[in-house]
């Protein structure tokens, strides 16, 4: 199949081979569309720094061969072509998105596509899938569209994880695509107050136009901890019972390579966070 492959530092337009053979409870689906996440720009930065990362962080789902060829890409939406045993959810022909989780019918290890050497990603044109991932497209929704299911997935999590009420407030540190969909989130929640701390300007404005009460610039105002922000239709919010939604995590890792010239030479992006997509599967 064709597929834009990263290897060697670079994408390339190429054959590669199909993905692995349906296994029970999978399904292969034509990528229609597919996201670009902010990990995979970080790992097509740094592809060793990537690996060390999730293998430092204990999380398996993101561990491969950075030394071999990748088809990144886990933001899909497509068509179901086939379908593996014990699948009854789903049939040839449904549009679909969801979560890019894969596991080995040999190991039974699960892996996010793309962050795999077998289980190849949607900048491909074919993905094999665990079904209990994937969820119908409703009619009327662009396949284009269904693609951000799988990003504002992760902003939903956060919050359903924050265990916020509709008597909390709640503060989005960052507003990225992560932070917008927590945003979004919280809203529907129904979160008395949704403060959002965000240095730039056009995020900003995004995280107004999806919603947010209060936002702040970090690099001129202060975290609004102690400050009761008046709220459209219901008056004050205190702070007190705010639920943080923290919309990134990162993480620290040293170069894989341990020359001295090489450490010299890194020293600065070594201190830099990687960030680096978290989202919880159980």
């Amino acid at each position: 199949m064709r597929a834009a492959q990263f290897a060697d530092g670079e994408f390339r337009v190429t054959e590669v081979a199909d993905p692995p053979a349906l296994g029970p409870g999978q399904l292969r689906i034509a990528v229609a569309a597919c996201g670009i996440c902010g990990s995979d720009l970080s790992m097509s930065k740094d592809p060793c720094r990537f690996v060390a990362v999730a293998e430092k962080a204990g999380y398996p789902l993101a561990v491969f061969d950075h030394q071999r060829p990748v088809v990144l890409g886990h933001e899909y939406a497509g068509t179901v072509v086939d379908t593996g045993a014990d699948v009854t959810d789903f049939a040839i022909g449904d549009r679909v998105a969801g979560i890019g989780v894969s596991t080995d019918t040999g190991t039974g290890v699960p892996t996010i596509i793309g962050y795999s050497n077998e289980y190849h990603g949607g900048f491909g044109e074919f993905i094999v899938v665990d079904a209990f991932w994937v969820r119908h497209v409703p009619d009327g929704l662009s396949l284009e569209h269904a693609t951000l299911a799988e990003p504002l997935h992760v902003g939903e999590m956060h919050v359903q994880q924050s265990g916020l009420t509709d008597a909390d407030s709640a503060l989005v540190i960052g507003c990225g695509p992560i932070g917008l969909g927590a945003i979004l989130a919280a809203k529907a929640h129904g979160a008395r107050t949704v403060i959002a701390s965000e240095p730039s300007p056009a995020r900003r404005a995004l995280a107004r136009a999806l919603g947010a009460d209060v936002v702040v610039d970090p690099n001129e105002q202060d975290p609004p901890y102690g400050t009761r922000w008046p709220h459209p239709a219901r008056g004050s919010s205190s702070p007190t019972n705010a639920a943080a939604v923290q919309a990134f995590s990162t993480r620290y890792c040293t170069p894989c390579r341990s020359d001295p010239e090489s450490r010299s030479s890194r020293q600065a992006s070594r201190r830099k966070p990687l960030s680096l997509w978290s989202a919880s599967f159980g």
